[in-house]
């Protein structure tokens, strides 16, 4: 059986085509250059700390997340003054409870998200050919984060799992990243990670990286690098997740 962090990545990048942050606070930035494991990205250093500038294109439209990607989930929200058979949660305030029926179901919901990307992905693969030696073609580089002015996030770490959350005003299930909802713990059963209405976070991401067509890894024919991102390492997209600059390797060591 996948492990819970397994399962939350591998679901978020098959939704949105993102990495995911795991932890969901861990601070990552544009620029961060790191492996790639399974679907797993481990930072070691930054663009900043190899010398090497980029130009940032700050996402000015938000995105809002609100799907509930796992089965084994149960929302019922509760007005202020609503007797909830079967909870904890006070008679004089509004909240939610939430049944975990499966390890590893979780809730991913974010508001006031933008994206921000790196200008010239063309650019940078250029300067990064440009570094020689200091740049190993199996790091990987984060061109694109997504910026959450709110998101909660809860994790079920255990099967039937329980939380009930308490809030300043009524609840709307698909939207518990909603600022100023005030959302407490009122009570939990089991083991559940929890993230409530955080700010600042950064919980999905895109990275680029060097690799060679598959046609070209098939055929023995090495001759071209591509500078972008794919479903998988090793295979040729389906659907790229961004545009692939082709850098001649011919011309890059004359």
């Amino acid at each position: 059986m996948a492990s819970v962090s397994d399962n939350y990545v591998k679901m978020l990048y098959k939704r949105y085509r993102h990495f995911a942050a795991w932890l969901p606070n861990t601070n990552v930035q544009l620029g961060d250059v790191g492996f790639i494991r399974g679907m797993y990205f481990k930072r070691i250093s930054t663009l900043k700390l190899l010398g090497v500038d980029f130009t940032m294109r700050v996402g000015k439209k938000p995105l809002v997340f609100n799907d509930d990607l796992t089965a084994g989930l149960e929302m019922r929200a509760k007005a202020a003054g609503e007797i909830a058979v079967g909870t904890t949660l006070p008679v004089a305030e509004a909240g939610v409870s939430i049944d975990f029926a499966d390890k590893g179901a979780f809730v991913f919901h974010a508001v006031n998200c933008y994206a921000d990307e790196i200008e010239n992905k063309e650019g940078l693969g250029k300067k990064l050919i440009a570094l020689g030696n200091k740049w190993d073609l199996g790091w990987a580089v984060v061109d694109t984060i997504v910026r959450a002015g709110s998101a909660t996030i809860l994790v079920a770490n255990e099967g039937k799992s329980r939380i009930e959350l308490t809030a300043k005003s009524d609840v709307v299930v698909s939207n518990l990243a909603k600022p100023g909802l005030g959302l407490e713990v009122a009570s939990k059963n089991g083991d559940v990670t929890q993230f409530l209405a955080e700010k600042g976070l950064t919980p999905l991401f895109r990275l680029s990286w060097f690799h060679h067509s598959w046609t070209e890894w098939l055929l023995g024919q090495r001759k071209q690098l591509y500078f972008g991102g794919e479903i998988s390492r090793g295979r040729q997209p389906k659907v790229p997740i961004l545009q692939e600059v082709t850098l001649d390797l011919q011309e890059i060591e004359t």
